[in-house]
């Protein structure tokens, strides 16, 4: 019988930045590696820029146990709400 574990959404939080640093540049390998670019930003951006990011943003983060299995950052600028979801930015 298989175990489904549940997946506890929460506000993403500075905190969540170190296995979210792992999850991002994980995200990207398929893309470097298409763009022969392993110094995409996504990939080299370093523990304290993705803290700070975090700090001045909001998002939402997907938790299975412990891990952190996906995650959805937004901010808002002026009249224009950006989403980034996958490191891409989108304006709705």
């Amino acid at each position: 019988m298989e175990r489904h574990e549940r997946v506890e959404l929460r506000a993403l939080i500075p905190a969540d930045a170190g296995e979210l640093l792992t999850l991002q540049r994980a995200a990207y390998a398929t893309e470097a590696q298409l763009y022969n670019d392993l110094f995409l930003p996504a990939r080299v951006q370093t523990h304290d820029e993705l803290f700070n990011e975090l700090a001045d943003g909001d998002g939402l983060a997907a938790h299975i146990g412990p891990r952190l299995v996906a995650a959805v950052r937004t901010t808002s600028h002026q009249q224009c709400s950006h989403r980034r979801t996958g490191g891409r930015t989108v304006c709705q």
